[in-house]
């Protein structure tokens, strides 16, 4: 595509902005410009508008839980469990596509370092899992690492100058979650810098079809692996070798599971797993209507008092049947950096853009049935988002001390 034609396709759009700066540019940066231009398909922007989430509550229902009082049942799905992972039927995955921006660091979150008198980063801490579970039977499990284009190089060179911490770099696999366009508040596409339209990370919901696309349902096949627990980075207690947890989704026959933990007061920010309409579903904390988040029962106890904590245990062949073009798209505003009309890169203070985000949490409801799997969330969640206060730095490292992990 010559400029002319790329021209003639923004003006039939509506969005010869893009071609502001373009005699600013090298040779290469133009032909860069223009490849992104003829790539471009505008009907993407109102296709991911159509498919805007619409949040549908009906015949809501308190989903069944094994709670972590039902000891009995609990200890026989840890020997189905067991068997299972000897065999290396699951494969785990860690979406890393965050950045430790909220946290000071301008760096992949998951080479953060936890440590207080050593180092200790985020990824070490869950390879570490890893690495027990191999010592323990000699089976090792195959991880992939979910990252963004953002982020992609920096963390497989992390990973490589740490000697993949010890774990057999051979079952350690890296890909990269897709990216959807970003727009301004007026929904026009917008510039990250003169030659570049500026897209972002299409959040978690897609990550098996990004494993797929990246050449790995092979490996999947040729390793025996029926299930993935899928988990996010920022949980520095996260559990994701669990016998009793995979054991608990096999004894149900069922084609998830979510761990949960019971949460400490109605208006805690995590999600709420229940039945909707019939079929599991989560609730986002900022999507719940008040009179479900307030619910109680007869002794005052919360009636939907279970919040997943992004661990999940899906079955391979209920991944492949879902179809991802019909989920549904979560319109974000965003604070993101952008050229202006001047010319001049800005950092905004305030949210300035929609992002174009699926979420993990709606691939639950095209699932045949899933099982709630309570924990004790001292001993299982501890999540990161901020430096200080609730689900910070200090408050994983506070548990992460309780649970005896020296740092």
């Amino acid at each position: 595509m010559n400029y002319l034609e790329a021209l003639a396709k923004l003006g039939a759009n509506h969005q010869e902005h893009l071609l502001r700066y373009y005699s600013e540019l090298s040779s290469t940066e133009k032909d860069a410009l223009l490849y992104q231009i003829e790539q471009f398909d505008f009907s993407e922007i109102e296709n991911l508008r159509s498919h805007k989430y619409k949040m549908n509550i009906s015949d809501l229902q308190i989903i069944e839980t094994l709670t972590v009082d039902d000891t009995k049942k609990r200890a026989i799905c840890t020997e189905i469990g067991k068997k299972a992972l000897a065999k290396g039927k699951m494969g785990i995955v860690i979406l890393s596509g965050g950045q430790g921006s909220r946290l000071g660091f301008q760096h992949a979150k998951g080479m953060y370092n936890i440590g207080i008198k050593k180092t200790i980063t985020i990824f070490e801490m869950h390879i570490r899992r890893l690495l027990h579970f191999k010592e323990e039977t000699g089976v090792l499990l195959h991880c992939f690492i979910m990252t963004s284009s953002h982020n992609n190089k920096e963390i497989e060179q992390f990973f490589e100058k740490n000697n993949y911490f010890g774990y057999d770099k051979n079952y350690i696999h890296f890909y990269i979650q897709g990216n959807n366009i970003t727009v301004d508040r007026n929904w026009n596409p917008m510039l990250s810098d003169k030659s570049t339209i500026c897209y972002s990370p299409n959040g978690n919901g897609c990550w098996y079809m990004d494993l797929v696309k990246a050449g790995y349902r092979e490996l999947l096949e040729t390793s025996g692996i029926e299930w993935l627990n899928v988990v996010s980075v920022d949980n520095v207690l996260q559990n994701f070798v669990d016998p009793t947890f995979l054991g608990a989704v096999l004894y149900a026959s069922a084609g998830c599971g979510a761990k949960v933990v019971s949460k400490i007061c109605a208006d805690e920010k995590i999600g709420v797993i229940c039945i909707n309409g019939g079929h599991p579903d989560v609730l986002e904390y900022y999507e719940i209507p008040d009179d479900v988040k307030g619910a109680v029962d007869a002794t005052g106890q919360l009636l939907y008092r279970y919040g997943v904590i992004l661990n999940y245990i899906f079955h391979v062949a209920e991944l492949d049947c879902i179809n991802y073009s019909e989920l549904p798209v979560h319109i974000v505003k965003k604070k993101v950096a952008y050229v202006d009309d001047n010319g001049t890169f800005v950092k905004p203070d305030e949210e300035n853009a929609w992002k174009f985000e699926y979420l993990l949490t709606d691939l639950i409801a095209h699932t045949s049935s899933c099982v709630a799997f309570e924990v004790e969330r001292d001993k299982e969640f501890a999540p990161i988002k901020n430096l200080t206060g609730i689900d910070s730095v200090e408050s994983a490292r506070r548990l992460l001390q309780k649970n005896n992990i020296l740092l």
